[in-house]
């Protein structure tokens, strides 16, 4: 029979430490895939005013616009 284990022994012993969390400098070269934006912005695929948006190539478009 499987042992159990608690879920506690995968989280890494508690609340992360200032250590453990990425500094601005590592997230620079990053690249969002999503943005929401709190005024209205027009989706460079259809031309609508949104506010969700996912990244294609350089272009921010809507849900509906992005092909899955």
């Amino acid at each position: 029979m499987a042992q159990h284990r608690s879920l506690d022994e995968f989280l890494g012993g508690g609340e992360p430490t200032e250590d453990e969390e990425p500094s601005v400098s590592e997230l620079d070269g990053l690249t969002r895939t999503y943005e929401w934006c709190a005024e209205p912005r027009t989706c460079t695929g259809c031309g609508e005013e949104r506010q969700q948006f996912w990244r294609v190539d350089d272009r921010l478009v809507c849900p509906g616009c992005k092909k899955w």
